[in-house]
Order: C-alpha cells, then sequence, then structure tokens
C-alpha cells in the first residue's frame, strides 16, 4: 500500500492516486467548498473515494496548527469517583455531541487530590483541547481550583452548582418532592438513609439534606436524616432487615440509592411487610435500573441522557465560540410515582 514511512497514508498518497496536487486534496478533505479551490464535484468525490480506499486519515494535530484550535473537548474525570458521577451513558450522551460539532473527545482519569498525579495528567499539562469538563462529585481543594484556573481554558463544571459554567441536577428539589409525596400519601415521620457514609462535602447529598430538611419543615414532617452508615452491598440485607425489625410500625423510607431501595424492597416482601401501605419506599434514579421491575417504588428520575446532553451542548459553545462562560443549567428529577414514567398527578395521590 502506499504510505509514508509511518505506514500512514498522507494527503501527497491520495493526490498521485487521483492526479491532482496536495493543495486540492488537502482542501478537500478539510471541507472547502468547491468555490474556494476550484475543483468540480466529479474530482472531489474521486478525491473522496480515493482517500476512502486507501484508508486516508485526517490528520487532527496538523490542522490545528493552521487553526490554532484542537478541534478536540477533554474531559477530567476525578478517579476517585469517576464511575458513579460520569457513567457511561452521560458521557455516551456528551460524546453525540461533540460529533455533531466535529469535535474530538480526551478522557483523562485523575486521583485530583493528588498533587503528582495532577502532574502527570496530559490534559492539565499539555495545551491538547480547546475547552476542559471537569467532574467532581465534592467541593475541588484550592490548589485544584488554580492549577485548573491557570491552564487559561473554558471550564464547564459538572455536578457543581455554580452561577455560570455548571451542570447539576436540582438535588434539592429531587428530595423535596419524594418528601412532599409521601407526606400527600399520609406519612408524618420519613427516614432518609445512604448507604455508602457520603463525603460531608459531597454536593449532591449536600444538595439533598437541604431539600430534604426543607420540605418536612414545609409540611409538618417528622425528618430523620442518617448518612453515617457504610454498607457494602452484601451485607444490605442484613442491615435492611435489622432496620426494618426496629421500625415495625407503618413508615416511609427514602433511600439514597435505587439498589439499596431495591433491597430495603425484597426484605421487606420477605417478611411480610404490605409495600406501600406498611412500607413506603422511595429513591433517586438514573431511569435505567430496578425501578422499572419494582412497581412500589417511587423514584426521582436524575435523567443520564438530559444531564450529558447539557454538558455537551454547553462544552460545544465554549469549545467553538471563543466563549470562557456560558450560563448554567439544572437538570430537572421530576417525581415518578411506583416506578411508572408517570410523574406525581392529584390522580396518583
Amino acid at each position: 500500500m502506499a504510505g509514508s514511512r509511518t505506514g500512514r497514508v498522507t494527503l501527497a498518497d491520495v493526490a498521485a492516486e487521483v492526479n491532482v496536487s496536495v493543495q486540492l486534496v488537502s482542501a478537500v478533505m478539510n471541507g472547502r467548498g468547491p468555490s474556494t479551490i476550484g475543483a468540480s464535484d466529479e474530482t472531489r468525490r474521486r478525491v473522496r473515494e480515493a482517500a476512502e480506499r486507501l484508508g486516508y486519515r485526517r490528520n487532527a494535530d496538523a490542522a490545528s496548527l493552521r487553526t490554532a484550535r484542537h478541534g478536540r473537548v477533554g474531559v477530567l474525570m476525578d478517579r476517585q469517583d469517576a464511575g458513579v458521577f460520569l457513567p457511561q451513558n452521560i458521557l455516551a450522551a456528551m460524546s453525540d455531541c461533540f460529533g455533531k460539532a466535529n469535535l474530538g473527545l480526551m478522557i483523562d482519569s485523575v486521583l485530583l487530590s493528588n498533587a503528582e498525579a495532577r502532574r502527570k495528567s496530559r490534559l492539565m499539562n499539555e495545551d491538547c483541547v480547546d475547552a476542559l469538563v471537569v467532574g467532581l462529585s465534592r467541593a475541588p481543594e484550592p490548589t485544584l481550583v488554580r492549577a485548573l484556573r491557570s491552564m487559561d481554558l473554558p471550564l464547564l463544571w459538572l455536578h457543581r452548582p455554580l452561577s455560570k459554567n455548571s451542570v447539576s441536577y436540582d438535588e434539592a428539589e429531587a428530595a423535596a418532592g419524594l418528601v412532599e409525596h409521601l407526606a400527600q400519601r399520609g406519612h408524618r415521620t420519613i427516614h432518609f438513609l445512604d448507604l455508602n457514609a457520603p463525603p460531608d462535602d459531597a454536593f449532591a447529598i449536600r444538595q439533598r439534606a437541604e431539600g430534604f430538611q426543607r420540605a418536612c419543615e414545609a409540611n409538618s414532617i417528622h425528618g430523620v436524616i442518617n448518612f453515617d452508615h457504610l454498607v457494602p452491598r452484601p451485607q444490605r440485607a442484613s442491615f435492611a432487615r435489622q432496620w426494618l425489625d426496629d421500625h415495625p410500625q407503618p413508615t416511609a423510607v427514602i433511600l439514597g440509592s435505587c439498589t439499596a431501595a431495591q433491597v430495603f424492597l425484597d426484605v421487606a416482601l420477605q417478611i411480610g411487610r404490605e409495600v406501600p401501605r406498611s412500607l413506603a419506599i422511595a429513591t433517586f434514579d438514573s431511569g435505567t435500573m430496578c425501578t422499572a421491575n419494582a412497581p412500589s417504588i417511587t423514584a426521582a428520575i436524575l435523567s443520564q441522557q438530559a444531564f450529558g446532553q447539557a454538558a455537551g451542548e454547553m462544552a460545544v459553545t465554549l469549545a467553538t465560540k471563543s466563549a470562557q462562560s456560558c450560563r448554567s443549567r439544572m437538570i430537572p428529577c421530576p417525581v415518578q410515582v411506583g416506578g411508572t414514567t408517570n410523574q406525581v398527578s392529584n390522580e396518583d395521590l
């Protein structure tokens, strides 16, 4: 096969195949119109077909030297919790937005609390992207904030409520919506449990607690929060059994994750608790997990598709329009009663 000494097909290889100039091939492959390059539609077609036949791939780095842009967006994830706060569905939705804007995606997972790890990150130490998306679940250290700002790049923060350049779920309203639904069901005491012992500075947990407390006060509900439990998944069934034994009266509980809610539901049914009459269970769900098969669980839906699309659209704006800031977006989390796809209405209460 024709090619350079590196084995890659070059513009010169394509030009030789079609018997045109390298400059014309470059113009065609970079998408410039016929009026600019003086080539007929037939010639442009032959160039593209030859490029595809030979396996030519556009050199994005070479193009960036001409445009002073890299044509890429960086996504920097904290390795400590990247799988939880930047799941595949969010990244896929972001990638779709980048693809439509002809932008590439570069991902780096770094233990951001470690200065040495930050120094080894390509995204943080090389000029290789046009905007940077930062995924954190908790307040960043001042040294990290200074390091990111020193990069002189537009920054988009995920899961960090700010007035500008951020995308986050409306966690407070999500928790408040669950409380209001349970209150309208007649519950006067509502427990809020999280079995992952989240850190005090976790954005989502802090917002959920604020929304829970606000809604409890507004509805004269006795709200009980316990975020101190760290229960591994193999032990959650025994924890749920003990908790349910300690709370035999009709009660309501909000769980921090739908997997924990599913465990509580399974155990409750095993010991003969009537759900939801004796035990009302609510949780937070991405809309893709257990609630589809758990009709007794009510959930605030945190749409990963909507979140990823919002983040992708904002990142494209920052990367392509030389904008250093744009208005933040808060993704609503509608309450879905009993795991159905119907939002709360008077008929459901």
